[in-house]
Order: C-alpha cells, then sequence, then structure tokens
C-alpha cells in the first residue's frame, strides 16, 4: 500500500488491520468496500477519505476525480458505509512523555 500516492501510514495501517493489505486488491473489491471494512473494525472511515483512495488508485490527485466519480463515491458511501454498524471501536491512548 506504500507505493500509493498520498496515502499515510496511519490509513495504510487501518486497511491493513481490515484486511486490505495491497492496493490490486482495492482495486479489484474496490474503495467503498475498503472503506466499510475499515468501518466495521472500527476506524474512521469519510467520504473524503474514499475520494482520496480512489484518486490515489488512479494515480491522480483528489481534484483530478471526474464529477461522476465524485458522485458515484459520494452515493455508494451513504448507503454502504454510514449505514454499517461498526463491530469495535477503536481508541487511540497517547502516553504523556516522560511517563
Amino acid at each position: 500500500m506504500g507505493d500509493l500516492p498520498n496515502l499515510g501510514p496511519t490509513t495504510a495501517a487501518w486497511l491493513a488491520v481490515s484486511g486490505v493489505f495491497t492496493a490490486p486488491y482495492m482495486q479489484r473489491i474496490g474503495v467503498i468496500p475498503a472503506i466499510r471494512a475499515m468501518h466495521l473494525v472500527g476506524f474512521p472511515g469519510s467520504v473524503v477519505g474514499a475520494y482520496a483512495l480512489q484518486a490515489a488508485l488512479l494515480g491522480s490527485g483528489r481534484k483530478d476525480l471526474p464529477a461522476y466519480e465524485d458522485a458515484k463515491i459520494r452515493r455508494l458511501f451513504a448507503t454502504e458505509v454510514r449505514v454499517a454498524q461498526p463491530r469495535y471501536t477503536v481508541v487511540a491512548v497517547r502516553r504523556r512523555p516522560g511517563r
């Protein structure tokens, strides 16, 4: 997943924990099922994140996505991700320096 542009280490780790380990696999299943998998495990997934992942898979920037891709992602996100109930809630705990 590290070869995708604009994909940070945190999102790559969340995708891996969700079962999405490679870019070809995410291309095969689609961005929305990948975001839904993250959401079901308890990680936050957003429509903006879905836009960014789709743009990364296409090798372009977020603002370069065609309008029909934006509309498709927005519609699928609303119907498939927002309605999914997470199985777990992941809480990040940061330790204070010096402890």
